[in-house]
């Protein structure tokens, strides 16, 4: 019955650096630490890939912590 309604997923502490640009014209880097819920199926490659596509003005992931599994409501 879970099946029907609910997907595998993980949730993972991930850090990652950003360019953050300024008014005055300059660009800083700035490491940003997000928990996010993704499928259980992806890898860590596929999740670093994912960040680095989904977020602008990422220049590198510093890490992905599997923290807990968790449920994904399906749509």
């Amino acid at each position: 019955m879970i099946e029907k309604n609910w997907d595998d997923g993980v949730i993972y502490n991930i850090g990652f650096m950003a360019q953050i640009h300024l008014k005055n014209g300059e660009i800083n880097q700035k490491e940003i630490h997000q928990t996010i819920v993704l499928p259980m199926t992806l890898s860590e490659l596929e999740i670093k890939v994912l960040i680095l596509e989904k977020f602008d003005h990422i220049t590198e992931v510093t890490y992905v912590d599997e923290l807990y599994s968790a449920l994904i409501l399906k749509n």
